[in-house]
């Protein structure tokens, strides 16, 4: 599934054309409810439908959540309520319910405090043709809804095409580098070697969680030394990470520090984890290609906001490897359009559960 496209009508100069495209836009029609609406580039990278029966603390606290982990540039509020009350003679804005009316001047300063411009909040009593929609801050405006069926028919065909753009650019840049993949298939055996013999030295010292420790930092380190101008990256360096990735608990790791930016050790540039992971994608086969591709899914899904680029990866894991362990539920999350701090939050639980010990653990 392609992420959303936003409206191609200037919603600033037609807010009546965006309001009615709500059904398309969230997939239901919503009523007696506030929805946010996050975009970036003109995507829709969140979408929050709540309640107006929601206290206003709940209200803001749902909302400051999903500003903080989504990437957006430009963030909207429609109100859908019976209970809006209609700007008077004066020219006024419209009001929210009482407990809500400071909500507009509020998301305002939220999302200005995280980089995004409040570029539109407006109200209407119910998703219907010619229902009259009004400011509910800033400069007053009113007009009238199209028709919600009408857009929702032209907009079908621009959000299953727009984004075609973009996943061409992503499957470009996982494309497969036979000449590397052939290289680092040489190292392979070695690397495997070596790793079985520190695995083996750590059990007789009866010491497994040593080999997960040093294979762990072996990821790590390479993240925080790896230098992004080179053109040529080492084979045997990648064939290293590789069977590193095999081990399930590095991965779990892996995944924990992935998913939310400045997790790594300091001085570790913040995107290294997605060019080298992107390396491997494209010089890996298999097993080993599919743990690469869930990893940077993952951190490209809940740290970048780049959902078409997180879906091609995701989709590459699942064609090297149907039966990987983690990227099926990922991939669903994806097409399931979870919220990024959701996927978050359930890779922090399934982390922190995980408390296992043994060689069987740590070579599933």
């Amino acid at each position: 599934m392609n992420p959303i496209v936003f409206p191609s009508n200037d919603p600033a100069a037609d807010p009546g054309h965006l309001i009615a495209a709500l059904p398309a836009l969230i997939g239901c029609t919503p009523a007696e409810s506030l929805v946010l609406l996050l975009t970036s580039d003109g995507l829709i990278t969140a979408r929050k439908v709540l309640p107006m029966s929601t206290s206003a603390h709940v209200t803001a606290a749902r909302i400051t959540a999903t500003i903080s982990h989504v990437h957006a540039d430009s963030g909207y509020l429609i109100a859908v309520s019976e209970n809006l009350s209609p700007p008077g003679d004066s020219g006024t804005i419209a009001e929210l319910p009482d407990g809500l009316r400071a909500l507009p001047g509020a998301l305002t300063d939220m999302l200005g405090n995280h980089g995004i411009a409040a570029a539109g909040q407006w109200g209407t009593p119910t998703i219907a043709t010619a229902a009259p929609w009004w400011t509910l801050n800033g400069v007053p405006r009113t007009g009238q809804l199209g028709d919600p069926d009408a857009i929702t028919a032209r907009l079908a065909g621009h959000i299953a095409t727009a984004p075609h753009s973009q996943r061409a650019e992503a499957l470009a840049l996982f494309a497969p580098d036979r000449a590397l993949t052939n290289r680092l298939a040489q190292h392979l055996p070695a690397a495997q070697h070596d790793a079985d013999q520190r695995l083996a030295a750590a059990i007789r010292r009866d010491d497994p969680d040593g080999y997960y420790r040093d294979a762990l930092a072996q990821v790590t380190t390479y993240f925080a030394r790896f230098d992004q101008d080179i053109t040529d990256v080492d084979p045997a360096d990648l064939a290293q990470l590789a069977i590193a990735l095999r081990c399930g608990r590095v991965r779990d790791e892996i995944a924990d520090l992935a998913s939310i930016e400045g997790r790594y050790p300091p001085g570790t540039h913040p995107a290294t984890d997605l060019v080298v992971l992107g390396i491997l994608v494209s010089a890996t086969e298999g097993n080993d290609q599919a743990n690469a591709a869930t990893l940077l899914s993952l951190a490209m899904y809940t740290r970048t906001g780049q959902t078409a680029a997180s879906l091609v990866a995701i989709e590459t894991a699942l064609r090297a490897d149907p039966h990987h362990p983690f990227a099926p539920a990922l991939h669903e999350a994806i097409i399931q359009r979870a919220h990024p701090a959701e996927v978050r939050a359930a890779v922090t639980r399934a982390h922190a559960a995980h408390t296992p010990t043994g060689p069987r653990h740590l070579m599933r």
